[in-house]
């Protein structure tokens, strides 16, 4: 199993010790594979771009931590030739020879960390949710979400899961008051969550994306309320035109 960490600066030493802490007993344990974790060989590698390779690469000459470094500079990504081996011989050369890609690369599913905004973070959450609502799972709590996002969110420090679990229950409460009956979420009893109703066409990324964008700016709950009506009534005009 390989386990990539995007880096988009520099290597965070606190974040890669705790990679260095991942067993494939725990990759197992946490139901990331069905494969029993003697049978299992992982590696722990860093992808960085042209623009940061030099910070990503002098990091690791200076503490060592012993990841596979891969550099993508556009359109190949290819192995650091000073970076250590991956354990399958076949693996090493596959990244040594390098992976051309004919079309530019999407960032859309990758999940959310520490550093992140408020709003990349609720991206992921609704997203999340749009999936559940899909595959017919319309009961949940913050925390499955939130460990639906990131499976390894365990390696986050606690303050870092405790900020990502606070903007998910706020989240979720202002959706639940937005009036907006395309997005309809409503609280159960204990931290239940039911999902009544949630688009998943146009409207659910202009939703998404206005909510985000809310919680990047930090805007007022009253004025927030007062958004999601306009937005909602937007739409509903939008529809009668048609």
């Amino acid at each position: 199993m390989l386990l990539a960490e995007a880096k988009s600066g520099s290597i965070d030493n606190d974040q890669a010790s705790r990679y260095k802490a991942v067993t494939p007993e725990v990759i197992s344990k946490l139901g990331l594979t069905k494969l029993p974790y003697p049978n299992l060989a992982l590696d722990v590698f860093y992808t960085c771009t042209s623009a940061n390779r030099e910070a990503v690469m002098a990091n690791e000459a200076k503490y060592r931590w012993g990841f596979p470094i891969l550099t993508f500079d556009g359109s190949v990504l290819k192995k650091e030739k000073t970076s250590a081996k991956f354990k399958d011989p076949a693996v090493e050369k596959l990244f040594a020879d390098g992976i051309k890609f004919d079309h530019e690369l999407t960032y859309a599913f990758y999940p959310f960390g520490e550093g992140d905004s408020d709003g990349w973070i609720v991206t992921s959450i609704l997203m999340r949710l749009a999936f559940l609502w899909t595959q017919g799972q319309h009961r949940f709590t913050p925390e499955d979400v939130v460990k639906g996002c990131h499976p390894l969110l365990g390696y986050f420090d606690r303050d870092e899961r405790r900020h990502v679990l606070a903007v998910t229950r706020s989240a979720l409460t202002e959706i639940s008051k937005s009036g907006n009956r395309r997005f309809v979420i409503r609280p159960l009893r204990g931290q239940e969550w039911q999902i009544d109703a949630f688009s998943t066409g146009k409207y659910a990324r202009r939703f998404i994306a206005l909510l985000a964008d809310t919680f990047d700016h930090k805007v007022r709950t009253d004025d927030l309320e007062r958004i999601f009506r306009e937005e909602a009534a937007k739409i509903e005009d939008e529809d009668k035109d048609k």
